[in-house]
C-alpha cells in the first residue's frame, strides 16, 4: 500500500520501477474526472458545515466528478434542492471511493498534515476550500430557507444554546426580560435550540421559562424553518446563525 501522511487534495503521481528495469512497471497520475469522491463533514455541527458546504461544489465543477457526502440526515436535508448534483449518503454505508476528503478544524496539526493552512490564520470558510484545493473567495452558501407559514399568530424565535459557555447570554434575567418584553406586546415566543439541556456542571443551558420549547411540541427539526417567517430572531453568537443569515443575504 502507497500512502501519505498528507491527507488534504495533492494531485499524486504513482511511479513504481522492478530494479535493474528504466521504464516503471505502474504508473498513475490522480486524475478525478468521472470518479466517485466522497466528503465527509462532522456529525454534530451545523455552523461550521453552512460555510463550508458551497466549496464541494466548486470541487465538483472543477474536476467533473461525482460527489457524494455525509453529515447528519437533518442538515443535509437544507442542501438536497439547491445541490442536487450532491448526493448525501449514510456515514455508515458501505462504498469505494476514488478519492475522499475529511473537513473538520484541525488545532493539533503542527506539520499541517490535515490542512495545507492552519485555519485560524486563513478563516473559517476558506480553510474547506484549501482542503479541497480549490478558488477559496467566497461563496455564500445556498440554502432552501423558504417555507410554509405554520403559524397563524405574530411570533420571535430565540435561541439561547451555543457550543461553549463564553458564547452564552449569562445574564441570569436576560432571557427572562426578553421574552417578558415580547409576550407583554402580543408575540409568541419560540425556542428553536436543538438540544433539550446543553452545557457542563455546574452550568446547563435549556429553554427559559415562558418560552415554547420547539422539542417539547414536537416541532424541532422545523425550528430551522421557522425561523424563515418570524418578526426577529434573537440568540447568542453562533455560527449556524451568522451563516444563515449571509446566506439570506442579511448581511
Amino acid at each position: 500500500m502507497v500512502t501519505s501522511s498528507k491527507k488534504f487534495y495533492v494531485r499524486f503521481g504513482i511511479r513504481v520501477w522492478k530494479k535493474g528495469e528504466e521504464k516503471p512497471v505502474f504508473e498513475h497520475d490522480m486524475n478525478l474526472a468521472s470518479q466517485r469522491v466522497c466528503v465527509y463533514f462532522p456529525m454534530g455541527t451545523l455552523g461550521d458545515i453552512l460555510a463550508w458546504f458551497p466549496y464541494v461544489e466548486r470541487f465538483r465543477q472543477q474536476h467533473g466528478c461525482e460527489v457524494v457526502y455525509t453529515m447528519a440526515e437533518t442538515v443535509a436535508s437544507l442542501f438536497a434542492r439547491s445541490y442536487p448534483q450532491l448526493k448525501h449518503v449514510d456515514v455508515q454505508a458501505a462504498g469505494e471511493y476514488y478519492a475522499s476528503d475529511r473537513m473538520g478544524l484541525f488545532f493539533d496539526d503542527a506539520e499541517n498534515d490535515l490542512q495545507p493552512m492552519d485555519f485560524r490564520l486563513v478563516g473559517l470558510h476558506r480553510t474547506a476550500a484549501h482542503i479541497l484545493g480549490v478558488d477559496d473567495s467566497e461563496l455564500r452558501p445556498q440554502l432552501s430557507l423558504r417555507a410554509p407559514r405554520t403559524i397563524a399568530e405574530s411570533y420571535v424565535c430565540i435561541a439561547v444554546q451555543a457550543s461553549t459557555q463564553c458564547k452564552k447570554w449569562n445574564n441570569p434575567t436576560g432571557w427572562r426580560g426578553v421574552i417578558a418584553h415580547f409576550k407583554a406586546r402580543c408575540y409568541r415566543v419560540l425556542c428553536i435550540d436543538r438540544e433539550d439541556l446543553h452545557g457542563q456542571a455546574p452550568a446547563w443551558t435549556s429553554c427559559p421559562p415562558g418560552a415554547e420549547d420547539l422539542r417539547a411540541t414536537g416541532r424541532w427539526p422545523n425550528g430551522w424553518r421557522c425561523c424563515s417567517t418570524p418578526r426577529r430572531l434573537w440568540g447568542c453568537p453562533a455560527g449556524w446563525r451568522g451563516w444563515r443569515g449571509h446566506a439570506a443575504r442579511r448581511w
